[in-house]
């Protein structure tokens, strides 16, 4: 559980742009390391919402998606009851032909 709480209390922000390069430029500019992924989307750890679309709307730089990864209760429960059998839910029955 202290994984999941560490790694959702440091800001952290989830984003996607037609312009990688003014945006990789601009955000390093401000001190941000950002991380491309395999999918397009790039993850700034240390920054908010609040942090990146300002500048990126200085900067002109055109934003696709732009969120805060925060922790959800259903993550917390799923990461706190995912080695314990009791909580797990049921499975359906499979029906048997006769």
């Amino acid at each position: 559980m202290q994984d999941f709480i560490d790694a959702r209390t440091t800001p952290r922000v989830r984003l996607r742009t037609s312009e990688s390069e003014r945006l990789r430029t601009a955000l390093r500019g401000k001190g941000f390391t950002p991380v491309e992924g395999a999918d397009g989307r790039w993850t700034v750890a240390g920054a908010r919402v609040e942090d990146i679309g300002p500048l990126a709307a200085h900067q002109g730089i055109p934003i696709l998606e732009l969120a805060n990864e925060e922790a959800t209760l259903e993550e917390a429960y799923l990461a706190l009851t995912a080695d314990e059998t009791q909580f797990a839910a049921p499975r359906p029955a499979v029906a048997q032909e006769v």
